[in-house]
């Protein structure tokens, strides 16, 4: 009983056909650490009943192994995403500073502190991407690797990345020392942040 309390129920009705067609359950390869694999007979009922019994608790083989091929990929795909993170609130920020700037009536140490800033979390953006490079991996820089592994089966797994540096988003040589270079800038960090979020 323990062993299925955690199965579908379309899991458990397959495996209860399937051991209606057998006759028994093989106990010692009934292990979650063998992948609930079940010792049956190969008639050509039982086998559909068996793939259907795996699809439903997940186990499949092709997933695994390219879950395993993956897995040190994986760190760089996540390390990407940690970074796309921290990027995506230095856009925010830029965003809200140039918006700040576009006024005509502030005072010149106001704007000064406002370009400061600016530049500060402009110059923090190719660090933030290069924090995404894991192992010589770096799903988010400019012109980014796209390439093909195969997993254990031989199977082609295509690895899709987005470009979201500064350069990738057009935002290379924003600024806000003038109120109409501060226009210009709001309205390419209003784009990028779009480009941003859709490649995200």
């Amino acid at each position: 009983r323990n062993v299925v309390t955690l199965i579908s129920d379309a899991a458990m009705v397959g495996f209860q056909t399937l051991n209606a067609h057998t006759g028994v359950v093989e106990r010692d390869r009934l292990r979650a650490e063998s992948d609930l694999r079940f010792a049956v007979s190969d008639t050509d009922t039982t086998k559909t009943t068996l793939d259907q019994v795996e699809t439903a608790l997940g186990v499949d083989a092709g997933l695994r192994a390219r879950r395993t091929v993956l897995s040190g990929t994986d760190t760089a795909l996540q390390a990407g995403l940690s970074a796309a993170t921290d990027l995506r609130e230095t856009l925010v920020e830029l965003s809200a500073i140039a918006i700040q700037a576009q006024a005509t009536n502030i005072e010149q140490d106001a704007r000064d502190d406002l370009v400061d800033r600016f530049e500060t979390l402009r110059g923090r953006l190719e660090g933030q991407v290069s924090f995404a490079k894991v192992n010589g991996l770096n799903f988010i820089d400019e012109n980014p690797p796209n390439f093909v592994i195969k997993d254990l089966e031989g199977k082609d797994i295509r690895i899709t990345s987005e470009d979201l540096s500064a350069q990738g988003l057009g935002i290379s040589h924003i600024n806000v020392t003038l109120s109409s270079e501060a226009t210009t800038s709001a309205t390419l960090l209003a784009t990028a942040l779009e480009t941003f979020d859709s490649r995200l």
